[in-house]
């Protein structure tokens, strides 16, 4: 047996994908699971696994650095969004959406635009063309405001600071 932590990803993937392979079906000797892999390197990589919750397996830890197992392993939903490219529900179960209209949007710039100090002729073909924008225009001209409104905030971080100590 080899000394020392053994968690690879060139151990620990290739379980993940087995278990994937075989989804809700439950895999129970480790040779079926990891062919190949020494014992020992693959408890450590399948408790590597079940601490990251992808896992999960009818196993325990006992003294010294070893592992009591049981069998019984399957992939969980977790582990299978990881596997997923675009990283499945979890990913968009974390995923803040923040959404805002286009006519909220056009609204807000119109009257940024009747406060702005400029020529109430100037102002009126100004707000025209706000209101006429396409869909993808606002988007792009939305994106750049941000940009424009977070690079001109000289005291963003010390707002940061107070607004993140209040949550």
């Amino acid at each position: 047996m080899a000394d020392g932590p053994l968690v690879a990803e060139e151990i620990w993937r290739p379980i993940l994908e087995k278990l994937n392979a075989h989804a809700f079906k439950v895999l129970s000797r480790a040779d079926e699971i990891a062919p190949g892999v020494e014992q020992n390197a693959f408890f450590q990589n399948m408790w590597y696994l079940i601490e990251h919750k992808l896992v999960k397996a009818n196993m325990k830890r006992a003294n010294y650095g070893r592992f009591l197992w049981f069998g019984q392993a399957e992939i969980t939903t977790k582990g299978m969004d990881f596997l997923m490219a675009d990283g499945g529900l979890t990913k968009r179960l974390r995923t803040i959406t923040v959404e805002l209209d286009a006519q909220t949007i056009k609204a807000l710039l119109v009257d940024r635009v009747d406060e702005a100090d400029a020529d109430v002729g100037e102002k009126s073909k100004i707000k025209q063309a706000i209101r006429s924008l396409p869909a993808s225009a606002l988007t792009s001209l939305t994106g750049e405001l941000v940009k424009r409104g977070l690079g001109s905030a000289a005291d963003l971080v010390p707002w940061l600071e107070k607004a993140l100590h209040h949550l």
